[in-house]
């Protein structure tokens, strides 16, 4: 048998008489009767991935026959499960989307035993064909857009220092997380990543102290390069020779002198701050025991 050789037109000719055919013979289907359940861990405003369920959401609230119900900030506890099955019993749910890693087992694995005619899926690739045939998985390629978010930050730093907040060392999260070193990895090999784990999917005050610490690292971590790369220039300058030639061990040296004699500047200015203000409080105890005996009297 030949092999079947199909150029552009070919198909696009094809792909139009099939589309004729079955305008011709056939309606297009819509849902009927679908009430879809969304359960999230965190708010729906999340700017990340609560959101992204949300902005679904709304999509297919848009769509005829469809009805959706949710319900954020739900634990992963047993309130997830309860959440689940007011859905199920209170709302008509006929699908149930558990979109937090933690709501999947036992929480899911139960009520899909449970309810038998119900759909459950969960945000993330943990089912097998063990478990319920009604119980089933739905997950992206997040770790390939993570290669691309490492392939411009490795552009774009000026430290090589790079930083991740995540939630759980968990595989999938791990896959993001290498990924992003990969890809940064490919742009600029002398990059590395610091990650910090924040303990929880979604803590906004916990990942933005962790943000900002690493922040904060960075900037020191600059401010100490430029430092090292100033006392080059100037030793250099001083000895008439190119700052290559001096080592960095020397250079750090003559920071951490220049530093200390700063430090002990300040501590001294700090000392004698203290001792003007214990004598102006000093002062100010006398005046308010002894007023007459502070303020000798003048005959006038």
């Amino acid at each position: 048998m030949g092999l079947l050789h199909i150029n552009r037109r070919r198909f696009l000719e094809g792909s139009a008489a099939s589309l004729v055919a079955a305008g011709a013979s056939g309606r297009i289907a819509y849902a009927a009767g679908v009430t879809i359940g969304i359960v999230y861990v965190g708010p729906r405003d999340d700017f990340g991935w609560n959101q992204a369920h949300a902005v679904a959401a709304k999509a297919l609230k848009e769509l005829s026959g469809i009805t959706v119900v949710e319900e954020e900030n739900v634990p992963e506890t047993d309130a997830c499960a309860k959440a689940m099955e007011s859905m199920v019993n209170l709302d008509g749910a006929n699908i149930i989307l558990g979109t937090s890693f933690g709501y999947f087992d036992p929480f899911m694995v139960d009520l899909s035993k449970k309810y038998a005619k119900v759909q459950f899926r969960h945000a993330a690739p943990l089912w097998t064909p063990a478990l319920p045939a009604n119980l089933g998985s739905y997950f992206g390629y997040l770790n390939q857009a993570h290669y691309v978010d490492g392939v411009a930050a490795g552009l774009s730093t000026k430290s090589n220092k790079l930083g991740f907040v995540a939630a759980k060392p968990i595989a999938s999260v791990l896959s993001n997380i290498n990924s992003f070193m990969l890809g940064a990895k490919t742009t600029n090999p002398n990059s590395s990543v610091q990650v910090i784990f924040t303990g929880d999917w979604s803590l906004p005050v916990r990942e933005a102290e962790a943000t900002k610490k690493e922040g904060a690292r960075a900037q020191r971590r600059a401010a100490r390069v430029a430092d090292v790369n100033a006392a080059k220039e100037h030793m250099a300058k001083s000895r008439g020779v190119n700052p290559e030639d001096i080592s960095d061990k020397e250079a750090h040296q003559a920071v951490k002198a220049k530093n200390d004699a700063q430090e002990a500047k300040e501590m001294e200015s700090w000392d004698r701050r203290k001792e003007a203000q214990k004598m102006t409080e000093d002062t100010l105890q006398r005046l308010t025991k002894s007023p007459d005996q502070a303020i000798p009297k003048t005959k006038v």
